[in-house]
C-alpha cells in the first residue's frame, strides 16, 4: 500500500538544491516533492514541506527513508523537522500546539506511521543527534 509522510523544515537552501539531493536519495518511480509553506511566523524564511510517497512497511524504503530524514535534519537550520501523518491535515495539526517529540526509529512503528483509516491530527517532532552542527 503506497502511502505519503511529509516532513516540515527551515533552511537557507534553495528549493531546487534540495529537490536535486532528494531525487537522487528517492528513486524506483515513488514521488519525492518539496513544496514551500507559508510561514507562521514573519521572522522565518524558507520554510519548506517534503512530501514522500513509499510503500507502507516495506523493509527496502527503510534504508532510504532514513537517509531523507538524515538529510532533512542535516540542513534544517533549527536542527529540527516536524513530521505530519496525513498532509491534509497539517494546518489542524499546528493549531493544536505542543508538537509529540519522537525519534527517526519510531517512524518505522504502526504506532507513528502514516494514516492508513483516516485523518491524523498530530504534528511530531525529530531532533537532530548531531551536536556538531553549527546553525
Amino acid at each position: 500500500m503506497t502511502s505519503v509522510a511529509t516532513f516540515e523544515f527551515a533552511t537557507n537552501l534553495k528549493i531546487n538544491e534540495i529537490k536535486k539531493k532528494l531525487s537522487e536519495f528517492w528513486c524506483n518511480g515513488r514521488r519525492v516533492d518539496v513544496i514551500p509553506r507559508e510561514s507562521r511566523n514573519k521572522k522565518e524564511e524558507n520554510i519548506y514541506l517534503c512530501v514522500l510517497e513509499y510503500i507502507l512497511f516495506e523493509k527496502e524504503e527503510e534504508p532510504k527513508i532514513r537517509l531523507v530524514v538524515d538529510y532533512l535534519l542535516s540542513i534544517s537550520s533549527n536542527n529540527q523537522i516536524f513530521y505530519y501523518r496525513d498532509y491534509d491535515v497539517i494546518d489542524l495539526c499546528v493549531q493544536h500546539g505542543n508538537p509529540v517529540e519522537i525519534k527517526i526509529d519510531d517512524l518505522f512503528t504502526k504506532e507513528f506511521c502514516p494514516s492508513i483509516s483516516g485523518n491524523i491530527e498530530y504534528q511530531y517532532l525529530i531532533r537532530s543527534t548531531d551536536t556538531s552542527k553549527n546553525h
